[in-house]
């Protein structure tokens, strides 16, 4: 490998540690919030919910490719 392809693949690795800090963190966060919806008085509604549970789904499926 030359040194330039090994820089390429070191660049995209710290990306990819990047990204993976990032999609954990909104994970989490929105993992707090539905379950702040679902345990609060308030009556969130259905599509509140579920675009929340998509949200960390699709989260989670970008997760799974990068590992």
């Amino acid at each position: 490998m030359t040194n330039h392809e090994l820089e390429q693949q070191a660049q995209s690795t710290h990306r990819d540690k990047i990204l993976r800090i990032k999609l954990t963190a909104d994970i989490e966060r929105f993992e707090r919030q539905l379950a702040s919806l679902k345990t609060s008085g308030n009556y969130a509604s259905f599509a509140d919910v579920h675009t929340l549970k998509e949200l960390i789904r699709t989260r989670q499926d970008m997760l799974k490719r990068l590992k």
